[in-house]
């Protein structure tokens, strides 16, 4: 077994439909790796970003600035708000764990 990083792109077009625009199996997230999903995206015709939502991966972030330059960037809410909650572990009865303290 290894780690990979499957990295999707999706989208919301005009008419509210939901589109999967590229699927993509990396070696790990760096911002090569998304380059090279990106630059893909592109030469395949993506045109029109507006707004690009993801976690605050920077090699995602800085590879979107420039490989779509027109798009605002969002960091998604459910990474931001993971981001600050304690764990949410829950024992075997459904009741909230406490923090392993180490």
């Amino acid at each position: 077994m290894r780690n990979v990083s499957l990295s999707v792109a999706s989208a919301v077009n005009s008419e509210r439909f939901r589109k999967i625009l590229g699927l993509c199996e990396g070696a790990k997230e760096d911002k090569s790796g998304w380059s090279a999903f990106l630059r893909r995206l592109v030469d395949r015709g993506l045109k029109g970003v507006q707004l690009f939502i993801s976690d605050a991966c920077r090699g995602l972030i800085e590879s979107a600035a420039e490989y779509l330059p027109e798009a605002r960037w969002q960091r998604c809410m459910v990474h931001f708000g993971c981001a600050f909650q304690p764990s949410q572990r829950r024992n075997h009865d459904g009741k909230r764990a406490l923090p392993n303290r180490g």
